[in-house]
């Protein structure tokens, strides 16, 4: 599985949870970035699925995953490049708890120019 911004691909390993596998199943995505968090980018989805049981609070340096507002009004795919302003500089903390859906494999090199990607395709 791959994920491209702008001409950069990124090597992406599928986590095995049903959530993973119900998001893989829409793939393939061209889905433009909405916003950045730091070193966190995210582009909003309307799946209209529910987190899984393994959300969590805290992050990995490359795990990309999927985020619902508690109200459920709102819901995005987040790609955790480096750190978040919660974050304690090794880990990236969102503003909530995400599932974790898929993982960058490959070296992340560049993530101080987040701000100038538009389009994220994965496939």
């Amino acid at each position: 599985m791959k994920l491209q911004i702008w001409e950069r691909i990124f090597e992406i390993e599928l986590n095995s949870s049903i959530l993973a596998q119900k998001i893989f199943n829409h793939l393939p995505l061209q889905l433009e970035v909405n916003g950045r968090y730091w070193d966190e980018i995210y582009t909003l989805t309307d799946f209209g699925f529910p987190l899984d049981e393994n959300a969590k609070e805290i992050m990995e340096v490359g795990d990309i995953a999927y985020w619902v507002k508690s109200d459920g009004s709102k819901e995005a795919i987040a790609i955790f490049f480096w750190n978040t302003p919660a974050g304690d500089g090794t880990k990236p903390i969102p503003v909530s708890k995400c599932s974790v859906i898929w993982k960058i494999v490959s070296e992340i090199v560049d993530h101080e120019i987040i701000g100038k990607w538009d389009k994220i395709i994965l496939w």
